[in-house]
């Protein structure tokens, strides 16, 4: 499994069909008037390639950590995991998965870089960072 894509937006949620609905997407930076600083609602869109041979099994998805600019774990609210199985899309030859992490009410205690890590089976599959300063 691989991560094809993460971005950040302000609101998303994944359709019936498949396809996501997305509001203010696209950074990959917050300017915040002070610290700590609290953001109400940030949401990471997610897509994963599943590998033919990992297709039809349940796999589990997840914000592992979020390390923060010290390169310590940062204690904010992570969601629940996602658990899901993938059906091979047979012209394409593998399947894929997307997902929505939704996390209400962060704290940025300080400037920097914040790293969102993700997994899949309790193996890491790529991060997300987010730059987080004052102005």
């Amino acid at each position: 499994m691989r991560l094809l894509y993460a971005y950040f937006a302000r609101s998303a949620d994944v359709l019936r069909d498949g396809t996501v609905a997305v509001l203010g997407a696209g950074f990959d930076a917050l300017k915040l008037p002070s610290f700590p600083a609290h953001v109400t609602l940030l949401s990471l869109v997610v897509r994963i390639r599943v590998d033919r041979e990992e297709c039809g099994k349940e796999h589990v998805f997840r914000l592992h950590r979020v390390v923060g600019p010290s390169g310590n774990p940062v204690g904010m609210p992570t969601p629940e995991p996602d658990k899901f199985t993938s059906e091979l899309e047979a012209a394409a030859g593998f399947g894929s998965f997307t997902s929505i992490i939704t996390i209400a009410n962060l704290v940025f205690e300080g400037q920097g870089n914040y790293r969102f890590v993700l997994t899949v089976d309790d193996a890491e599959v790529g991060a997300a960072d987010l730059i987080v300063f004052q102005g």
